[in-house]
C-alpha cells in the first residue's frame, strides 16, 4: 500500500434509546484515544501496524466519497460522524442505522466499532 502521509480520523458513534455518545480517535502515528462520554472514561493505547494499515487503506477509500447529506429522521437510531484529516484536507461524513449500508461508511465504522470494543474496559 502507498505511504498515505499524516491523517487523523475522530468518529462518534452517538444516539439510541439509552443515549450513547463515545469518540474514537485514532492517528496515523498509532496513537488511539477512546472515549465513553457518558460513563466519563478514556483510554489511550497504542494500535500496530497491520491494524493501521487496514485503517489507512479504509480512509483512502472514504475520502473518494461524496456525502449522503441529511440523514432520515429516526429517534433511536445510532448516528455515526467520522470526522477524517488527510492530504491536509478536512473531510466529514455521518450516517445513521438508516443509511449507513448506502453511504459507504460502513466497512470504516465496522473497523473502527471492532478495534473499540477490543480495546474499551468492559
Amino acid at each position: 500500500m502507498e505511504n498515505l502521509g499524516s491523517w487523523h480520523v475522530r468518529f462518534t458513534l452517538s444516539g439510541g434509546l439509552g443515549g450513547l455518545r463515545k469518540t474514537v480517535e485514532l492517528s496515523s502515528m498509532g496513537r488511539l484515544i477512546l472515549e465513553d462520554h457518558k460513563r466519563k472514561e478514556r483510554v489511550t493505547v497504542d494500535v500496530a501496524g497491520e491494524e493501521m494499515a487496514k485503517i489507512a487503506g479504509l480512509l483512502a477509500v472514504t475520502v473518494q466519497l461524496q456525502p449522503v447529506g441529511q440523514n432520515p429522521a429516526c429517534a433511536d437510531c445510532y448516528n455515526y460522524l467520522l470526522d477524517i484529516h488527510m492530504d491536509h484536507r478536512d473531510f466529514s461524513f455521518q450516517a445513521n442505522d438508516l443509511n449507513l449500508e448506502k453511504s459507504g461508511l460502513v466497512d470504516l465504522v465496522k473497523a473502527l466499532l471492532d478495534l473499540q470494543q477490543r480495546v474499551a474496559p468492559t
